[in-house]
């Protein structure tokens, strides 16, 4: 076999070296003819299929939206990026050396969460009896003003009930839908029997209506009373209204306005301003549970949130969408902002904000603790003057705590120590 294929390639050979010649005899180049000579003459291409003609157009139309060369000089391009990088890094450096320069001490110092004795917790004022409560306690005490409420102002306490104690937005939203009806039923057909009673055991009054705190106790209030009557050959259980209140129409038309347009009742934030003298330990926080609890509701929302940033990940979004984004991630990990304010005699003022809280809200506060609140002044973070009062707490980085520096803006009104009202400097302590 091995001497089949050395043959067939000295064939070969030969026949590539065309016709052969005696060792005597004269030959030019034009007796032995050329490869050229020899080889076939190529065939002529035909016309283009339609596939190919499609193939061709399709290719033709990427080069077109390709940039052309001058255009695209990458090299070029991320250069100048990286020299404009440095310079904004330049600039940040020199801003910070100069802020630190006028505070007179470093702000380099990190904000860290710990625990220690200073714990920070989280009070609430009642807005109605007016009481500092734990943040823990508030919806139990507000439980019971409500109550009390009802049992002075019948309607008022039963709507203000209705919105504040449920915490499901869209099991609220569909209970006063289901109350709101009952009464249009009323105002436009209360010469009708059917439409002045309710039967109790009916599926959407039970899954509505009777899990809602003060909904029956609202229409108790409206004129319904508990009455047993036959029914499918039984009796059961039904709210009834006289005809007679049902004919109200101007009453039940205020009640329904009323209801509608209520609003919960929200507790307050009380500030809980104290003050420390200043230590090495003013950028350690210790915050209690309530500045990241989340109840169940949150928590749904959070699921809901997930499942949309998914989606948002698949799709092209712009540098201003995607902070947008991180800054809702950021009010919905932390409820509360603790923030320590310094002032030039080393004095620490410290208050507790919400994130959507504006700049505005930490100068006010600042105002109602000095002594003369006529005294202009400026705020700023390690390397970032507050200048604009409508940038809330997130939006300017300051979540969950933060550090601030005092300095007084005007020389000629600069006040003297110590700053801030006797009732807030009885709370004076060193923080530990």
């Amino acid at each position: 076999m091995k001497k089949f294929f050395e043959k067939k390639k000295l064939d070969y050979k030969f026949a590539k070296a065309g016709a052969g010649h005696t060792l005597g005899e004269t030959h030019s180049s034009s007796t032995r003819p050329s490869t050229a000579q020899t080889q076939a003459p190529p065939k002529e291409r035909g016309e283009p299929g339609q596939a190919s003609q499609q193939a061709g157009t399709a290719a033709l139309s990427r080069l077109d939206q390709q940039p052309s060369s001058g255009a695209c000089k990458p090299k070029l391009k991320y250069t100048s990026a990286y020299k404009e990088m440095e310079a904004e890094i330049r600039q940040a450096e020199e801003a910070k050396q100069k802020l630190q320069q006028q505070q007179g001490r470093s702000h380099d110092q990190p904000v860290t969460l710990m625990t220690s004795a200073n714990n920070v917790s989280v009070k609430m004022i009642c807005p109605l009896c007016h009481n500092v409560l734990l943040y823990d306690d508030v919806n139990k005490h507000l439980t019971l003003c409500l109550q009390e409420e009802y049992h002075k102002e019948p309607l008022t306490g039963s709507i203000n009930m209705i919105h504040t104690l449920c915490r499901d937005v869209e099991k609220k939203k569909s209970c006063i839908d289901v109350l709101s009806r009952y009464l249009n039923n009323l105002i436009e057909h209360g010469n009708e029997e059917k439409y002045r009673k309710i039967r109790m055991s009916n599926r959407t009054f039970q899954e509505k209506v009777t899990t809602v705190a003060g909904a029956v106790l609202f229409l108790e209030v409206v004129g319904f009373e508990q009455q047993s009557l036959p029914h499918e050959g039984g009796n059961e259980q039904f709210l009834v209204i006289s005809e007679t209140k049902s004919k109200d129409t101007e009453a039940l038309t205020t009640t329904k306005e009323l209801l509608e347009s209520s609003q919960a009742v929200v507790p307050l934030l009380d500030r809980d301003a104290k003050v420390f003298r200043y230590t090495s330990k003013v950028s350690q926080f210790d915050l209690a549970d309530e500045f990241y609890k989340v109840t169940v509701e949150e928590i749904k929302r959070e699921m809901k949130a997930r499942n949309e940033t998914v989606e948002k990940e698949l799709q092209l979004r712009t540098k201003k969408m995607r902070e947008k984004d991180d800054l809702k991630m950021t009010v919905r990990h932390y409820r509360f902002v603790v923030l320590r304010i310094r002032f030039p005699d080393s004095i620490i003022l410290q208050g507790i904000f919400k994130p959507l809280e504006t700049v505005s809200a930490i100068r006010q506060f600042v105002c109602d603790s000095l002594q003369r609140e006529e005294c202009p002044f400026s705020l700023s973070a390690v390397s970032t003057v507050l200048s604009d009062d409508s940038v809330t707490i997130a939006q300017a980085r300051l979540v969950p705590a933060s550090v601030l520096n005092l300095s007084w803006s005007t020389p000629d009104l600069i006040p003297k120590p110590p700053y801030f009202k006797q009732e807030i400097m009885n709370t004076l302590t060193d923080l530990a």
